[in-house]
């Protein structure tokens, strides 16, 4: 789970770092799906989720979705 967390703090930093974030576009989305078979190394888990970030201006708007969690802390 800290890598999920660590892989969206990444995304939203280079987001806001680009141009899509300084007004390029006046809305851009970004959508992954999240599962332990997207790890590196690969993990088996019944976890899964989804991430969902919408980029507006300097706004960076985001959902996190995540299904079957136990014990992620």
């Amino acid at each position: 789970m800290k890598k999920l967390i660590t892989l969206i703090a990444v995304i939203a930093t280079v987001m806001a770092l680009s141009g899509v974030a300084q007004g390029v576009f006046d809305e851009a989305n970004f959508r992954a799906e999240l599962s332990g078979a997207n790890e590196v190394p690969p993990v088996e888990t019944n976890t899964t989720g989804e991430a969902k970030f919408t980029v507006r201006g300097d706004t960076i708007d985001f959902e996190l979705e995540i299904v079957n969690a136990d014990n992620i802390f």
